[in-house]
């Protein structure tokens, strides 16, 4: 179900000895073997809309790997964050006595932090987050241990003057989440407001735990009448922001981040929302063969409208429901490291972020790559543990990691607007190259 191209899954485990069962005597070899991986998730708290989506998309993948015609298996820890830095680190220590070497999560760059901090760093553990949208601001010392999914939150906010430029928005106000996410977006896009000659009239920050009071920021924000609204928080505020929002100026157009690209928002809010637009990133579900120019064929590789469909198909099919975003990129994090488990190499995790980049980047120059694609990629774990690579591509596209903290290299955003009677819910207004 999940797809994958041509290049690039190599040793990315490292971490045989502690992730599999069986400690230091854990069979590495193509005969089978059983995972291990932790899971961080915010499922109570200001991040706790996301949880559902990253712990469903995790056990996909251990469904997945269940019903393949494979002999090895998927063991899940899953943890509740409550959206809190602390209660990560809390739960982080507890997954790395239990013995996992890999952790997918947590929701944000505040517990990413403290996670790598008390946890990762220390016990050399690997984690990969759906959320974290800005890995690149963490002053640490983690080359090879901290990856994320999420699109990076300066390139969001640089993109949301796109769409508004387009419709030819003169002046906006902006209200953003005060964390490092709701920072780097405003002052991303305050900078390039500006450089297209849209006013900011206002910037404004609102606290993340204030669910229930966001009327004064709001006021604050529209008090110089302006043409639109720009919003960059998370789903709880966020939800609260929009419903002020509707019932005092519903009328003016509202622009929002990919944390609010959510198909049942208008109906959390209340309205239609037919003048919202989202920013965010364009999941590959949506892409057809002729928009992707990575999608030549090579080899057996399928083109993204036939290998990204089976993961939205797949979801729908196992949960009842369309998969937000968040779910691809929880897909798309949790994939890649136990792949890693599976690969040969030593048992420290350390050595499984280290063969993130073997897995997931493109591979040059090697011989034996192998290609798989939605029709036999579990079926490739045999090869895989035997040291075969793998160009990696999920849900959210191509993942293609940077030098030192795990940043994606290559995004595709696009702007869209809420189309609950569309099958994907939202209709592309314009994409946004990066």
């Amino acid at each position: 179900m999940l797809a994958s191209g041509a290049a690039g899954l190599t040793s990315l485990t490292g971490c045989l000895g502690n992730i599999l069962d069986g400690g230091d005597e854990a069979d590495d070899s193509s005969g089978g073997s059983t995972v291990k991986l932790g899971v961080l998730a915010p499922q109570s708290g200001s991040l706790e809309t996301f949880g559902p989506a990253i712990v469903d998309a995790a056990k996909l993948v251990q469904r997945q790997i269940t019903t393949a015609d494979t002999d090895f298996e998927l063991e899940l820890s899953i943890q509740d964050t409550e959206s809190d830095p602390e209660t990560a680190a809390s739960k982080g220590a507890d997954l790395s006595e239990s013995g996992c070497r890999a952790i997918v999560g947590p929701g944000s760059t505040e517990s990413l932090i403290r996670l790598a901090e008390e946890v990762l760093v220390p016990d050399g553990i690997a984690a990969c987050s759906p959320l974290a949208a800005t890995v690149d601001s963490i002053d640490l010392d983690t080359e090879n241990l901290l990856y994320t999914t999420a699109p990076r939150a300066s390139f969001l906010g640089q993109a949301l003057a796109r769409p508004m430029a387009l419709e030819g928005v003169e002046s906006v106000a902006l209200i953003s989440a005060d964390n490092r996410y709701g920072r780097q977006v405003a002052e991303n896009a305050v900078e390039a407001f500006e450089t297209r000659g849209t006013e900011v009239t206002a910037s404004v920050t609102v606290d993340t735990e204030a669910a229930s009071s966001s009327a004064a920021e709001l006021e604050t924000a529209m008090a110089d009448d302006p043409e639109a609204l720009a919003v960059g928080t998370g789903p709880v505020i966020g939800t609260q922001i929009l419903t002020d929002y509707y019932d005092a100026y519903g009328e003016k157009p509202v622009y929002l981040t990919d944390r609010l690209r959510l198909g049942d928002l208008p109906s959390n809010v209340g309205e239609p929302m037919e003048n919202a637009y989202v920013v965010a990133f364009k999941p590959q579900w949506m892409v057809r063969r002729s928009d992707d120019s990575d999608a030549v064929a090579t080899g057996t590789r399928t083109g993204p409208s036939e290998i990204h469909r089976s993961f939205y198909d797949a979801f729908r099919a196992e949960y009842g429901r369309r998969p937000t975003l968040q779910a691809a990129q929880a897909f798309d994090a949790t994939v890649p490291l136990f792949l890693a488990a599976v690969s040969p190499g030593e048992s420290d995790g350390s050595v499984v972020g280290e063969n993130v980049r073997k897995m997931t980047n493109t591979q040059l120059n090697y011989e034996g790559v192998y290609t798989y694609d939605s029709e036999n990629y579990w079926t490739g774990l045999g090869d895989i543990s035997d040291g075969v690579r793998n160009d990696y591509s999920g849900p959210t596209g191509r993942v293609q990691y940077s030098t030192n903290v795990g940043i994606l290299e290559k995004v595709r955003l696009h702007a869209a607007r809420f189309a609950p009677d569309v099958e994907h819910e939202f209709e592309e207004v314009l994409p946004i190259p990066l």
